[in-house]
């Protein structure tokens, strides 16, 4: 037993190890090290085994910390630790996309901190919940929720820098900067005097992002040249290349084409299997755009068939984890209302024995219950299928503009080029874009902007014609899917669109501009059947369309990337 320690000393060296965990990992499994195993109470051993799960974390094998945290949550009995447990076991299960687990978990947590006389167990626990409505994209409730940890004292650093970190994410998210430079920089320097690199990383990352925000390219491509540099970025590949990304994006729009295509590739380099899909999603954004400016169009085409194959990937894959939250949610809803069905089925039944021996007057109110259940049991299962229709429409349909989004408008796209290619026919695609749309929201608010977009919408889906399908792409951007059309047909049907965008009068609502459109059309009889492929066509050719004027119809010609 030379060089461990006695007991005596454990729970003290414990205590330690658990406060060095995050901020000195290696420092802490020295610590742990230190202990003979043998020693050790049973609470104890789950206590050492949980900070060695944390810090073993590190090493990324998420799918074995979680299998862990099972099984000591199967062994512990300490209710205060229960729930620090349980808070990093939750966090995981929003990584694997264990959302009905993990929304279950999440409902006993809140629970359990409700029930915990341990403010720093509760803190710690608030933690957990954070990071998991973090994953689950539901800011407010993020909002909420830091608002418990960041207002108290006696915070724990790691809680606190956690909590600060998030809080600015959410506000991100919400498009909502209420928050100055120099609170992030002082949350940023507060997480650096703590030793909390992950923390550190992410709010100086925010500083950047609140730099582009404001336009201050130039600042914010100093920034990122210390934070790439920084050893301890360096050492987090994912943080690496979300820098190195943003460093490309910022030099773009300074016109260091050079360093901002040599920074793409970087990204590129870095991270050959796309595993963090944003950072590589605009590397390759820059990378067309350099090619395309330097007259490189095969190349442009390239990155951006790349470019839209990701962007595909990454959205069926958003749908797919927003419809199994939907779902996860449904089932706890559904399993609920089960049991409330449950539970007034066995007090009718209850009810109905009592009263088989009373008058038929009492039999015949009986049966009248019996028939309230069946009703209920009825409602249940209508109210169920409303439900599902529900979740379908929300994940197919752009709730600003109530028509397609980008997930299912491509689904369709796929679809229809699919069955077009067995029939040998034509589809075409267009692809339009709002001109100086920016203008709008800035100088009339959000508000027009709004407007804007659903007066284009409708505007569209009434020009496209029958049969056409309609999208919404992201921002300032639509589409139109044209079965069974030929370039030609796709060209005059863009210029009956870009027409009727053009006829919106905005003072019929109060607004004082004019909305143009941009579009770009290609066709199966130039660019193939591969959907990837006819929308990178179409998007080279929006590109002329705004490089060339703006408010026109440019079409893809094969000659153009060959």
């Amino acid at each position: 037993m030379s060089g461990k320690l006695v007991a005596a000393n454990v729970d003290s060296t414990l205590q330690e190890a658990d406060k060095l965990r995050l901020s000195d990992k290696d420092k802490a499994r020295h610590l742990l090290d230190s202990i003979e195993p043998g020693t050790l109470s049973e609470e104890q051993k789950v206590y050492y085994q949980y900070i060695a799960t944390v810090i073993n974390l590190f090493d990324g094998d998420v799918k074995l910390a979680a299998k862990r945290y099972e099984e000591l949550l199967e062994a512990v009995s300490d209710d205060d630790l229960r729930v620090r447990i349980e808070a990093s076991y939750l966090n995981l299960l929003a990584a694997l996309g264990h959302w009905k687990k993990g929304l279950s978990l999440g409902e006993a947590l809140f629970s359990r901190i409700a029930k915990s006389e341990n403010t720093e167990t509760q803190l710690r626990a608030y933690l957990g919940l954070i990071a998991f409505y973090d994953q689950l994209n539901q800011p407010e409730t993020v909002l909420i929720l830091t608002s418990k940890v960041v207002d108290k004292e006696n915070v724990p650093p790691e809680v606190l820098c956690g909590a600060m970190a998030a809080r600015i994410s959410a506000f991100n998210q919400l498009d909502d900067h209420a928050y100055s430079f120099d609170e992030i920089n002082s949350a940023s320097q507060f997480c650096l005097e703590n030793n909390l690199s992950i923390y550190y990383v992410a709010l100086e990352l925010y500083k950047i992002t609140w730099l582009v925000n404001q336009g201050n390219y130039s600042e914010a491509v100093i920034f990122l040249d210390n934070v790439i540099s920084n050893p301890v970025v360096q050492s987090f590949k994912p943080q690496l290349t979300t820098a190195l990304s943003m460093y490309a994006s910022a030099s773009l729009k300074l016109g260091r084409v050079a360093e901002a295509r040599e920074a793409a590739q970087k990204v590129l380099t870095l991270d050959p299997t796309n595993n963090y899909t944003s950072a590589v999603m605009t590397a390759l954004d820059v990378l067309n755009k350099v090619e395309r400016e330097h007259g490189s169009i095969a190349d442009a085409y390239r990155y951006l068939e790349q470019l839209k194959s990701l962007q595909e990937q990454e959205s069926s894959s958003q749908l797919q984890k927003q419809l199994a939250i939907q779902q996860a949610w449904f089932e706890m809803d559904a399993k609920q209302s089960e049991i409330e069905l449950l539970d007034k089925r066995n007090a009718l039944l209850s009810t109905q024995a009592k009263l088989a021996n009373e008058s038929l007057e009492n039999t015949l109110l009986a049966l009248s219950l019996v028939s309230l259940l069946l009703a209920s049991l009825v409602f249940w299962s209508y109210r169920n299928h409303k439900i599902q229709v529900k979740l379908k429409y929300f994940a197919r349909t752009d709730m600003l503009t109530q028509i397609y989004n980008r997930g299912h408008f491509t689904e369709c796209l796929t679809g229809c080029l699919h069955q077009a290619q067995k029939t040998n026919t034509p589809v075409a695609l267009i692809l339009l874009d709002l001109d100086h749309f920016k203008n709008i929201n800035d100088n009339f608010g959000h508000q027009a902007g709004d407007w804007a977009l659903k007066e284009v919408a409708s505007r569209l889906t009434h020009a496209a014609g029958k049969g056409a399908i309609v999208g919404r792409l992201g921002g300032e951007e639509f589409g139109v899917v044209l079965p069974g059309e030929d370039t030609s047909n796709g060209v005059a049907i863009a210029e009956k669109c870009r027409l009727a965008i053009n006829s919106i009068d905005a003072l019929q609502a109060g607004y004082g501009f004019s909305i143009t459109v941009s579009a770009g059309v290609s066709c199966t009889t130039e660019a193939g059947y591969n959907h990837n492929s006819l929308y990178a066509a179409a998007d080279l050719v929006l590109y002329q369309s705004k490089q060339y004027g703006r408010n026109c119809v440019y079409e893809y010609t094969s000659s153009m990337t060959k």
